[in-house]
């Protein structure tokens, strides 16, 4: 699954600036800050979407097992929407961020039994 609007950054993301509330010292106005900045959000929705797709393998009989490889934060919010049921299929973790690597640099860091086949 891609979602390319998680790697595009905050400002192509956002397409208005925060909102403004004057102070009740002073005469000034401050701008409100984004209580979720845009690309935690995108991520957050790309976390959805993927567990989603393992829940419908799931239901599907299409997922035995799962090894979840993601960065630290990402890996969090995958584990944070999973299905309990899909969950319970999980074997390894790994918390590394490898999504620059091509395909023969990821085969060679990652354990042996994950690429046979």
């Amino acid at each position: 699954m891609v979602h390319p609007e998680a790697r595009q950054p905050e400002r192509d993301l956002v397409t208005d600036l925060g909102g403004r509330s004057f102070s009740r010292v002073g005469n000034f106005r401050a701008t409100m800050g984004r209580e979720v900045e845009a690309k935690e959000h995108e991520n957050e929705v790309f976390a959805r979407q993927i567990c989603h797709r393992l829940d419908e393998a799931r239901t599907h009989g299409e997922l035995e097992s799962l090894v979840l490889l993601a960065p630290p934060a990402f890996l969090g919010l995958i584990r944070k929407n999973l299905d309990q049921q899909v969950l319970a299929r999980v074997g390894l973790s790994i918390d590394k961020d490898l999504t620059q690597l091509r395909a023969d640099e990821l085969r060679q860091r990652l354990p042996r039994r994950l690429c046979a086949g």
